[in-house]
């Protein structure tokens, strides 16, 4: 049992005010909840705080990973090879002289790895040849079209600079080991 602060009755536990004076009995308990209740937040946004801290960490280590990777992929390539077979990379990308660097330049890596998305683009304009004969597709077949002579350009471009990158969407195929 408790005691009431001002009078000095006993008062039950759970009571919250003195039967015989009124008085508040939790009054000196209630600053001292409200202490904990403090250090409990504080406690709670150190730890919130500490994980976002970690979490921001992974996430800046997974982003320089993906960079590092990304760098890497050019490494992968032996300078000669890029130097030496870049014209064949080039012709890649230009329709149906995708066949030029799979016979030309068989063991090419460099080369290989450009005509796969070339054969990968001229497949996908061969399906809009064909789409365009479809009465209702044949209106919007020109946008693929477009779309695939800026990945075409796109890749002609990073042929010519030596890079091996891959290309939005199709980059991710590989039909050519």
């Amino acid at each position: 049992m408790a005691t009431c602060p001002k009078c000095n009755a006993e008062v039950a536990d759970d009571m919250k005010f003195c039967p015989s004076c009124g008085a508040p009995i939790q009054a000196d308990a209630q600053p001292a909840e409200k202490e904990s209740f403090s250090e409990k937040v504080a406690d709670a946004a150190g730890e919130v705080k500490a994980s976002a801290a970690a979490l921001a960490g992974d996430i800046k280590a997974k982003v320089a990973e993906a960079k590092a990777a990304a760098e890497n992929q050019d490494k992968d390539f032996d300078s000669e090879d890029i130097e030496k077979n870049k014209i064949f990379a080039i012709l890649s990308y230009i329709g149906v002289l995708v066949l030029v660097p799979l016979l030309a330049a068989k063991d090419s890596k460099f080369a290989r790895y450009h005509a796969n998305q070339g054969l990968i683009l001229f497949i996908c304009s061969i399906a809009c040849y064909i789409l365009r004969y479809l009465p209702v597709i044949k209106h919007f077949v020109w946008i693929l079209n477009v779309a695939i002579l800026i990945l075409a350009i796109m890749g002609i471009v990073y042929a010519a600079k030596g890079e091996a990158k891959e290309l939005p969407i199709v980059g991710k195929f590989r039909i050519i080991q």
